[in-house]
């Protein structure tokens, strides 16, 4: 399942915690408390929710860390302080699980593309 019990999801400014899971049905409530509509995790997708990113984690130096590579592939690295290193943080490519680097992955996939 791709989301998690306590995940923040947001659309457009719109926030909602899934409070509870069970099986395949999540159980959102509003920024206030107040229980939304259960639904799936397919539904939550198509509806345009994507998981919040929260401020980003720093690794100590000598701590491991994943980060997402330009191949668009998880990796992992220790941090030893080198710009590297320093430049991933700078930019929130440093995440403390594989599942997480794949949750930035598609956030970064819905963000409008640039030139």
């Amino acid at each position: 399942m791709k989301y998690k019990k306590g995940d923040v999801l947001e659309k457009r400014g719109a926030e909602m915690r899934i409070a509870e899971i069970y099986g395949e049905i999540c159980f959102p409530v509003s920024k206030t408390g107040i229980a939304l509509r259960p639904q799936t995790e397919k539904e939550l997708d198509e509806s345009g929710f994507t998981l919040k990113q929260e401020g980003p984690w720093v690794p100590k130096k000598g701590e491991y860390y994943f980060f997402l590579s330009d191949a668009s592939n998880p990796e992992m690295q220790i941090n030893l302080g080198h710009e590297i290193d320093l430049f991933r943080i700078s930019i929130g490519n440093c995440h403390q699980t594989e599942e997480k680097v794949e949750q930035y992955k598609q956030w970064l996939l819905t963000k409008p593309y640039r030139v």
